[in-house]
């Protein structure tokens, strides 16, 4: 049919389903680039998380856990000696798969495609991560690079020094995307009104405190501005 075969793994090692992915352009006759099993009582995709099975060790080692789009991102990753990243096979993250990744860490890092629909995807993935308790950060890759074709791009032994160089809190990410070189007034304030909701709904108030006082370090705003239009919202 045109398509590589990717087996998903059940935590236990159990093959669950299968996706398949187009292989090339050129293939006649397939036009869908996914195709993946359908929901059964074994299987179900939007609570499941492609590698996982094969990434759990390295999640627990090293206490965190690299966030992509697809299989070919896992493969790449691991081959880049990368081995605690998962995919949520798509871009759209679920509770049911955050829920799943918090039984391994508390520490996620997203790294979805530098494209219009990643950005969206990220930018709606950070709450959702951050009201599960779990500390999120962002690897924003250089634009129009996924984490396949920048590594194929990079050498091998400087791919993880460069992704760790390329992380940054979700505060300074959302700054760079929704407020900084935005001239407009009303669009700035929009966008701080996006990163306070989302400071808004981490559970901690230790951890909320230390994120408005980074907030206001970033933004140049006072601490006591951003409590203010946070209370106010």
């Amino acid at each position: 049919a045109g398509r590589l075969v990717f087996p998903w793994y059940s935590t236990s090692g159990k093959v669950i389903g299968f996706g398949g992915r187009k292989l090339d352009e050129r293939t006649h006759g397939v036009d869908q680039k996914y195709i993946n099993s359908q929901d059964s009582e074994i299987y179900h995709k939007n609570a499941e998380l492609y590698g996982l099975y094969q990434a759990k060790s390295a999640i627990v080692k090293t206490g965190k856990v690299y966030l992509v789009e697809g299989y070919i991102d896992v493969l790449a990753m691991n081959q880049a000696g990368i081995e605690n990243v998962v995919a949520s096979s798509g871009t759209a993250i679920t509770e049911q798969q955050i829920k799943l990744l918090s039984r391994y860490c508390k520490n996620v890092t997203l790294v979805y495609d530098s494209d219009n629909a990643g950005l969206r995807a990220t930018l709606r993935a950070i709450p959702m991560f951050l009201k599960s308790g779990i500390a999120t950060k962002v690897l924003s890759l250089p634009d129009g690079e996924d984490p396949d074709s920048y590594i194929r791009k990079t050498a091998s032994n400087n791919v993880q020094t460069n992704f760790e160089n390329y992380e940054q809190n979700f505060i300074n990410f959302m700054y760079s995307v929704l407020v900084k070189n935005i001239l407009d007034p009303d669009l700035r304030s929009a966008g701080m009104k996006e990163i306070l909701n989302t400071i808004a709904v981490i559970p901690s108030p230790i951890t909320q405190e230390s994120y408005l006082q980074e907030c206001a370090r970033v933004t140049g705003y006072s601490v006591e501005a951003i409590k203010d239009e946070m209370r106010r919202l």
